[in-house]
């Protein structure tokens, strides 16, 4: 199968999202906070593209990915108030409440890419060998 140029930069812009989640969940932001807050927001922002690329690359089930992609994005609005609340004003036990919403993000990600997978379930890698 010859896979289109959409869904080239998909698989580029999903592999450098996924190193980019690697960094906020691996490295927390009390080993380095500003390792973690750049992969945090590495991958919110290519978040966008990948939801995009994704609608193009295989448009089956598209009310459902809106739905879930929506409230993706809509898991951003406390995210970002409790994270002020922490950062900014220093409210005891605002960090608590961000870490929940910052891992229901990574939840709804694994949520969404369990749904892609049944999109791409045709699509493989194989190994060309010469014998």
């Amino acid at each position: 199968m010859q896979l289109s140029k959409g869904f080239k930069y998909l698989s580029i812009v999903g592999f450098l999202r996924t190193v980019l989640c690697g960094m906020f969940i691996y490295i927390t932001s009390s080993d380095h906070h500003d390792v973690h807050d750049i992969g945090m927001i590495g991958y919110i922002i290519l978040t966008i593209p990948y939801y995009i690329l994704n609608y193009k690359a295989n448009k089956s089930s598209f009310k459902f990915k809106k739905i879930m992609h929506f409230m993706f994005f809509l898991t951003l609005i406390p995210l970002i108030y409790w994270y002020i609340q922490h950062a900014v004003k220093r409210r005891a036990g605002a960090y608590s409440i961000y870490a929940y919403f910052e891992w229901s993000l990574i939840l709804q990600d694994v949520l969404n890419d369990h749904w892609y997978a049944n999109d791409y379930k045709d699509i493989g890698l194989k190994c060309m060998v010469d014998h």
